[in-house]
């Protein structure tokens, strides 16, 4: 299970980090940076004490707060994991609404 995470990070980090002004994944990859993107997130979650949906709307407050208040290392912190997660949420949303519109149609006969 280890291997399969890091190889699945592996590979959010080289879709993240190609020299491309675009994210490009292929119908293979999707899945894994998807399951990517919720480790990470769970990391960050973790790290921000990320609990109910108000710890949600105050992380996210944290990462697009005023930036030219001084504070300390621990408060520069916060708030940099904090944009990370709101950009990863962002494109986690992104890439699932995608694999969603993919998927083939629900049979009338399957739905009930």
């Amino acid at each position: 299970m280890r291997d399969v995470k890091a190889q699945q990070v592996g590979l959010l980090h080289a879709a993240l980090t190609a020299d491309r002004r675009e994210l490009l994944l292929t119908a293979a990859e999707a899945p894994a940076i998807a399951a990517a993107l919720t480790d990470v997130r769970l990391v960050l979650g973790e790290r921000l004490g990320l609990r109910e949906d108000r710890d949600a709307e105050r992380v996210y407050r944290l990462a697009v707060g005023p930036a030219d208040e001084a504070v300390d290392d621990e408060e520069a912190t916060a708030r940099f994991l904090a944009a990370v997660y709101v950009v990863l949420s962002e494109l986690q949303e992104s890439l699932v609404e995608r694999l969603v519109d993919e998927l083939p149609p629900v049979r009338e006969d399957r739905a009930r």
